[in-house]
């Protein structure tokens, strides 16, 4: 699998082309972690997609998935994926800080 360079919207095809379920977002979260590795600078960044998208993976274990929770799923990472990607364009470390907080306030919020 290509990891695209600090892409973090573009990561998203991996569970759309597994077809939206569970199993399209255990293989994000494969990339995520691999993408982490691949690119050190942008780990926290990655592991944060990885924490949000597990999150949601071990809520669903046990219980039938619907499309509406995949839906919404999807749609809080590509929110906060294309904030990360504005955030981390040009490599402005107080823009990146911003994107890093906010992934981690959705996360947080996730939480409770």
């Amino acid at each position: 699998m290509t990891i695209p360079s600090r892409s973090f919207s573009g990561l998203l095809a991996v569970i759309t082309d597994a077809g939206g379920g569970l199993t399209g977002f255990r293989r994000y979260i494969e990339a995520a972690r691999a993408a982490a590795l691949a690119e050190p600078d942008n780990a926290a960044a990655w592991m944060l997609l990885v924490l949000i998208a597990e999150r949601f993976t071990r809520e669903r274990f046990e219980e039938p998935i619907t499309v509406e929770d995949s839906r919404e799923a999807f749609e809080r990472l590509r929110h906060i994926s294309g904030t990360l990607d504005d955030q981390f364009d040009g490599g402005d470390l107080g823009r990146q800080l911003s994107g890093l907080n906010l992934a981690a306030a959705i996360l947080a919020e996730m939480g409770r």
